[in-house]
């Protein structure tokens, strides 16, 4: 008995949990920013390369310590005597002791290289500037894609609420149809046109759900997690109206195109990264210079071999060294690694100057992308307004028998699509305002 209560106990348990495991999830946007944060694959690739920027420019402080290097070695003769050719004769003399031993420990210090080092460092440290601050652009990019991709989820979210309700009623406006085609109201092709038309719009909520399901897969391979990972958004993450003071005071916020450019130029981190990496490119031409210039270095240390570990006192020597290298003549080289590294700022100038243009187009589309959606939001809102009118009255004169199936269908359609044309055009507005933002880098 006891074995059978502790298998149905079992068999519940495992039957809950399976039911539990098939609860999506409910993640607002904050969520999504976390998730994305700790496993979106740009993201993960970025901070990857922070113990290597770590590291470069420890190797290059380096350059400025003596190099310190500790030997000790150990031989021993394997023969047991040693031939000598004397008048002709071989005379085989036994070896003392067979072992040799032998220790050291030596310096080195660089003086001068023409100043080789000094660019080197400054070289790493300006990298390390670069590469943090592109690190945290793309931080700041996968979550604008975050942002972009959530609202397009939320929006055919509602869209399918929308498609649903309007489906709803047009079976309610069937059955009563129905009812008077049963009465001898109405004749059976008003039933037929009526089913067509439902039968049209549950195609367009089919379409609806295709695009949200797209959308979801999309937004859950930003957040670095599987395609069909069974989770669900919160739509109060992102509202769906907007007033018109808002617009405004965003709008008399903004200030010119000139404005906004300079803002974008000195807060985007990408383009103060780019600088950072040309400007690191000049030290090349400064660390090809050296070669020029002579190296002047120190040494010092202590030696020590005998037959025995022994007599360090004694057989030890110490010595301190002086060495200065003159460059006359190296085929050429050091001219040649002068101007490839010109020609490396070169490039990055080109590029820094690509990058300010790509910023100024982006920005200037980003303007008009911004005052196309407040104009769309005006229309939108008016034509709601007139379309929710319309229907009204055409359904009143519909149920009196004065206006037609097609008349109604007509004004229904467009009362549904003005309220789908509305949350389009909030999230549009909503998606070129975060977009700006982005570009200028606030």
């Amino acid at each position: 008995m006891k074995v059978i209560v502790i298998i149905s106990v079992f068999l519940a348990s495992l039957n809950l949990f399976s039911q539990n495991s098939l609860v999506p999830k409910q993640l607002s946007l904050d969520d999504c920013y976390e998730l994305a944060l700790k496993n979106n694959p740009e993201i993960l690739l970025a901070k990857s390369q922070i113990p290597s920027n770590d590291a470069a420019i420890t190797a290059a402080f380096g350059t400025f310590l003596p190099s310190v290097n500790y030997n000790l070695g150990y031989n021993r003769q394997l023969n047991s005597s040693s031939a000598y050719n004397i008048g002709g004769q071989t005379v085989f003399l036994p070896i003392g002791n067979p072992n040799s031993f032998n220790m050291g420990i030596n310096a080195s210090y660089v003086l001068f290289n023409g100043f080789e080092r000094e660019a080197n460092f400054s070289k790493a440290k300006t990298l390390l500037e670069s590469n943090d601050l592109n690190n945290n652009f793309t931080t700041k990019k996968v979550i604008n894609e975050v942002y972009s991709r959530y609202m397009e989820v939320v929006r055919n979210i509602q869209i399918i609420n929308l498609r649903k309700e309007s489906i709803e009623l047009s079976k309610k406006d069937l059955d009563k149809s129905k009812a008077q085609f049963e009465a001898g109201v109405i004749p059976n092709t008003m039933i037929y046109t009526q089913e067509a038309e439902i039968g049209n719009k549950e195609l367009e909520l089919i379409n609806a759900e295709n695009s949200y399901k797209i959308s979801k897969s999309n937004l859950i391979t930003v957040l670095g997690l599987s395609p069909e990972q069974n989770v669900e958004f919160l739509e109060s993450s992102i509202p769906s109206t907007i007033t018109e003071n808002d617009i405004q005071k965003y709008h008399n916020d903004l200030g010119n195109f000139n404005s906004l450019l300079q803002t974008a130029l000195s807060k985007r981190l990408d383009y103060t990264s780019l600088k950072l990496s040309a400007q690191s490119k000049e030290y090349e031409i400064d660390i090809a210079k050296s070669n020029y210039f002579p190296t002047v270095s120190a040494s010092g240390g202590w030696n020590w071999s005998n037959n025995e570990f022994n007599q360090f006192s004694d057989l030890g020597r110490s010595y301190v060294g002086l060495s200065l290298s003159v460059p006359i003549f190296d085929n050429f080289n050091t001219n040649y690694q002068i101007e490839n590294a010109k020609y490396q700022v070169s490039q990055s100038k080109i590029q820094l100057f690509q990058l300010e243009q790509s910023i100024k187009s982006t920005l200037q589309n980003a303007l008009l992308n911004l005052e196309a959606a407040e104009k769309q939001i005006e229309i939108a809102k008016r034509t709601a307004f007139a379309s929710e009118k319309s229907y009204e009255s055409t359904k009143e004169r519909f149920n009196g028998g004065v206006a037609t199936v097609s008349d109604y269908f007509l004004a229904t359609n467009q009362k549904i699509n003005s309220q789908i044309n509305i949350l389009t055009a909030v999230y549009n507005y909503y998606s070129a305002k975060k977009q700006l933002n982005f570009i200028i880098g606030e």
